[in-house]
């Protein structure tokens, strides 16, 4: 991007100081990526977690980060699932910053409720715009890595709602009912049918069964 389009994001930084939170389990990226940063952009600060349950305990006690940049391979559950909750909770911008620039990757992860996609193949520079221009309200993915119809889930997405989606990338970390229920604050019981529901739309006998589908069909 050319600066004659875009404002140079340490002048809104200056304006209106920053602070952010990046979640990624690679500390060597994660610090070499806020050193980065904030190189560019002096009065922006940048806490980190290293894992999701990091990152959701400081946004317990720091409602406040206007951003957060989410990686989605992280060590305790799919970064997809985490950019849903951290949109749950109110945070007004997410960027996924990954290595992962497949199609169905990034159409996950918009449809999950990412404001943004950004490869970690891509420079700071590419960072800081990518995040001023999701902060003035467009969804930003770079143009090599966008999908051919952005925001139209694969076939296989299609029979399964988001919420379902959701349950399933926990289930696959080993969660259990209950544990998925507080996690996305629904019922135990709102868990159970949404279980139902999800066998009867993939064929699935029961929960291992319906994990090996859901890899057949590429939904993990």
């Amino acid at each position: 991007m050319s600066d004659d389009v875009l404002t140079p994001l340490s002048a809104v930084v200056t304006s209106d100081p920053k602070r952010w939170l990046l979640v990624d389990d690679h500390r060597m990226f994660a610090d070499a990526l806020v050193m980065a940063l904030t190189a560019r952009a002096a009065e922006l600060h940048i806490d980190v977690a290293h894992s999701a349950a990091a990152a959701l305990t400081m946004l317990e006690h720091n409602p406040a980060y206007p951003l957060v940049m989410i990686d989605l391979g992280l060590p305790d559950m799919d970064g997809i699932s985490l950019v849903e909750l951290v949109k749950q909770s109110g945070v007004p911008y997410v960027l996924v910053c990954s290595a992962d620039t497949r199609d169905q990757a990034v159409s996950a992860v918009l449809q999950a409720g990412a404001d943004g996609f950004i490869s970690k193949t891509q420079g700071p520079e590419d960072v800081l715009a990518a995040v001023q221009r999701v902060m003035a309200g467009e969804q930003y993915v770079d143009e090599q890595f966008r999908p051919v119809a952005p925001g139209v889930q694969p076939p296989a997405h299609k029979s399964l709602s988001n919420r379902q989606l959701a349950i399933l990338r926990l289930l696959k970390h080993g969660y259990n009912n209950a544990e998925i229920s507080r996690m996305l604050d629904i019922s135990p019981n709102t868990v159970k049918t949404h279980l139902r529901m999800m066998y009867d739309r993939i064929g699935a006998k029961n929960r291992l069964d319906c994990l090996a589908i859901a890899e057949r069909l590429g939904l993990l």
